[in-house]
């Protein structure tokens, strides 16, 4: 069994890119993933491990709902 703790929950249009990262650019991907339209309290830092889940939603158009957690256990 393995835990995840949300850090973080985001609505995003089609453009986002959060599947296309760039190693190099690690930081700056954990910081837009730390985003969140509300408030958790935790941030994720570039040692975590992070799952990503994502759905569709429809308001506004096209957009994706994205729950981002980090591993605990």
């Amino acid at each position: 069994t393995t835990t995840y703790e949300i850090f973080s929950v985001q609505i995003v249009t089609s453009d986002y890119e959060h599947m296309e990262v760039n190693p190099s650019n690690w930081t700056e991907h954990i910081n837009t993933l730390n985003n969140s339209i509300y408030d958790t309290g935790i941030k994720a830092n570039e040692k975590d491990n992070i799952l990503i889940l994502q759905t569709c939603i429809y308001n506004p158009v096209n957009s994706f709902l994205i729950i981002n957690s980090r591993k605990v256990i």
